[in-house]
Parts: structure tokens; sequence; C-alpha cells
């Protein structure tokens, strides 16, 4: 079976020794550096290429832990970076969003509830580019390999782009070209910021699952302006996400249950496009489990790298495990315990015993 998985890859000017990426997560573990610092190791020593480390709010001191215990391990990490704006979570507070959104439209319904929210000034969204800027300045402190900025699963940039949210008529709005104009100008912001050596990958959503959101073609168009603007990756996601079916979560990236090795990759024909769109890495995500699968995609040139991010939260040593001749699917049956613990205040793992 193809070795392809195993072989090295450059994003930018970082060589990493594999094509396999951890896809971002918060890790809860703020509160134990001990502990967090060990599973990043973990990761690390269990072969992940790329960790992309959620968002974080350390000092230099604490998570910079993190970036040594990574880097002893052989691994290499990216922190993912987004700004503070958008349909905001707070019911308190007014946010300022691409526009304002109808109380009756389908993301009301589909989503968790929005706070009060008024359409950005030119300001709000000079702000929100400069929180981009203040949180690569952060990275870059910390010592990390590169950064990501997030653009996707219904953040404040994905929002920009997607045309249900974003009715602006001002250079910010109407065709995709405009819509992404946002991300354009974080990249020049960031990339001013971190220098010209340090990868800026994105994460982004390229199709929402609502009639008259962001479709495919758009998602494409952007992906490729993209990386002509700059960017040294591209990992393709979904862009707004619909939660109105909290058993299966069909409508989200974190699908429940156990996935069929034919249902793997579920967001692989719209990697594959963007592929033959851009120059630059394209990154695979959705629900892949089996080195059958990971091995056909990259040796078909459909991506460049796969992303996974459950299978990693529950075997730290998968990579390492494949690499080493035991090729049997990744053992996490997508249950979403992981991340759901953390709405308990319990950190990112897995919390289903039985191998």
């Amino acid at each position: 079976m193809s070795t392809v998985p195993f072989l090295p890859i450059k994003i930018g000017n970082l060589e990493l020794k594999n094509r396999f990426l951890m896809s971002a997560a918060v890790d809860g573990m703020a509160a134990d550096p001990h502990a967090r610092a060990q599973r990043y190791s973990d990761l690390a020593r269990g072969g992940v290429g790329l960790i992309v480390a959620g968002r974080v709010l350390d000092k230099k001191e604490e998570f910079g832990r993190v970036v040594d215990a990574v880097h002893e391990g052989g691994g290499r990490i990216a922190l993912q970076i987004l700004s503070h704006m958008g349909l905001g979570f707070n019911p308190k507070v007014d946010s300022p969003a691409a526009s304002v959104v109808p109380g009756e439209s389908v993301i009301f319904s589909s989503y968790f509830p929005y706070g009060p929210h008024h359409e950005a000034t030119e300001g709000e969204i000079e702000e929100m580019i400069a929180a981009c800027v203040n949180a690569a300045r952060l990275a870059k402190s910390f010592g990390v390999d590169a950064v990501q900025v997030h653009s996707a699963h219904s953040s404040a940039l994905l929002q920009f782009l997607t045309p249900l949210i974003n009715q602006r008529k001002d250079k910010w709005g109407g065709p995709v070209e405009n819509r992404v104009r946002v991300h354009q100008e974080v990249y020049r912001a960031v990339r001013a910021e971190v220098g010209p050596d340090m990868p800026i990958l994105i994460k982004l959503g390229v199709e929402d699952p609502f009639p008259n959101g962001l479709k495919l073609a758009e998602g494409v168009v952007a992906a490729r302006l993209l990386a002509e603007c700059g960017y040294d990756a591209i990992e393709v996601s979904q862009g707004l996400q619909d939660f109105r079916d909290p058993k299966t979560m069909a409508g989200t990236p974190i699908r429940t249950g156990a996935i069929k090795v034919s249902e793997e990759g579920y967001f692989r024909a719209w990697c594959r496009d963007v592929k033959k769109a851009i120059d630059k890495p394209a990154i695979m995500t959705g629900g892949i489990r089996s080195y059958e699968i990971v091995a056909k995609i990259l040796a078909g040139g459909e991506a460049d790298m796969i992303g996974m991010c459950r299978p990693f939260v529950r075997e730290p040593g998968l990579v390492k495990r494949w690499e080493e001749g035991d090729r049997k699917k990744a053992t996490c049956i997508s249950c979403n315990k992981c991340g759901m613990g953390m709405t308990k205040g319990l950190p990112l793992a897995c919390y289903v015993k039985e191998k």
C-alpha cells in the first residue's frame, strides 16, 4: 500500500515530516500546564506532522511549554487565530457583524441563539483585522512554527464570506471577490506582523448547508483568490453549521456515530475541487478514519495533507501505529464526548473507555 502519507512536505518554508495534520480544537487545559504539555508531546511523538492548536489566551511562559514539548517530540505546531467579532453568543452584547440578519433567517433556528448585532463599520472591520494581528503577535511570541486563520464553522471571517449573512453594499460585500476582501487584508496585516518566513494557513469553509448560502463554486473561487494572495496552505472545511439535528450533527463537521469507510472524507469532493484551483497545499478533513482512504486520497493527488482531530484525541499515537505497520482503522467512534466534555468544564480528551 502507498507510503505517500509518510513522505515529508513543505508548507511555505516549513518542512513537515509527514502528511498528517491535527485539526484545531480548543483543549480547555490551561489550568493544568503539565498535563497540557504532555498531551501535545504525545501527539508529536505519536507521529502527527503538524499540530494546529485552537485559540489560546495564555502567557508566553505557559503556552511556550507546549511549543517546546512539540518540538522535543519531533513535531511542528501552528496556532489558530481569529477575530472576536461577528454574530456572537452573548445576548448582552451588541456585536458588530457583516450584516444584520433577520430574526426569521434559517440560521437563527439552526444555530446557537445569537445576541443583538449591527452591521460593522469600517472602523470595526479594521478592529477585526487588528485582532487577528494581535493573535498572530502572541503566537509568534510563543515560538510556534505557523499560524492558521480561522474562516470556517460559522466563525466571524466566514460570516463575511457567506452571502447568507453578508448583505453589504460596500467594498466588503456583493460578489465573492469583495466578500473575500477581509481575508486578504487579514493575510497582509498578519504577514507584516510575523515576517516573510512563518507560514500562514487558512481553514476555509467552502460551502454552507443552507439554501442561499455559500455554494462550492464560490468557495473554490475564494480559495483560489486566497492562495494567490499568499496564504501558504488551505484546510478545506464547511462554512456555516446547522445544529437542527443534534443527534447526528449531520449539518456540521463533527458528525456523530460510527463512520463507514464508504462515508469517510465527507468534504472529499470539495477538497478535490479546491486542489485543482490552487498551487498551494490543500488539506482534506471530514471524518477520515482509515489508512486505506488516507493512502488513496494522497496517492491520487486529491489532497496534499490529511487533517483529523477526534481520532488523535483518542489515539495520539495513531500515525506512528500506521507507520509501523498496524493499519487498522482508527478506534474513534465519533461520539463527540471529547468536545462535549468541555461544556462541563472537562478538558479535551476521549471519555470512551472501551477499546
